[in-house]
């Protein structure tokens, strides 16, 4: 399975600086693809941690996502919605060409 993103783990622990989105207008077209949350491959209550400004987003609980491709994080999702963090190029591709 591969990741969306370079920029941190399966876990939602920055590896490097977080870079700019490389979306630009297609951002909430990835983020409402991404929230579909296509099938949950794990599953936990505990709350996500923000680790840019390392403090608990109430807003997520911790989640695994794929779908089938690819695989992302509750925290993945928070941090290009807070963020922009940077996505794979083929990975943003592949869910912009479903819906041009």
């Amino acid at each position: 399975m591969k990741r969306i993103t370079e920029q941190c783990d399966s876990f939602g622990k920055i590896r490097k600086p977080l870079s700019s989105a490389n979306l630009g207008n297609k951002k909430s077209t990835v983020l409402e693809y991404m929230k579909q949350r296509k099938f949950v491959v794990e599953a936990s209550t505990a709350r996500v941690r923000d680790f840019v400004i390392d403090e608990v987003n109430e807003k997520y609980c911790i989640l695994k996502f794929s779908d089938g491709e690819y695989e992302w994080t509750s925290n993945d999702i928070l941090y290009v919605e807070e963020y922009n963090m940077k996505l794979d190029d083929d990975f943003i591709s592949k869910i912009t060409s479903k819906t041009a």
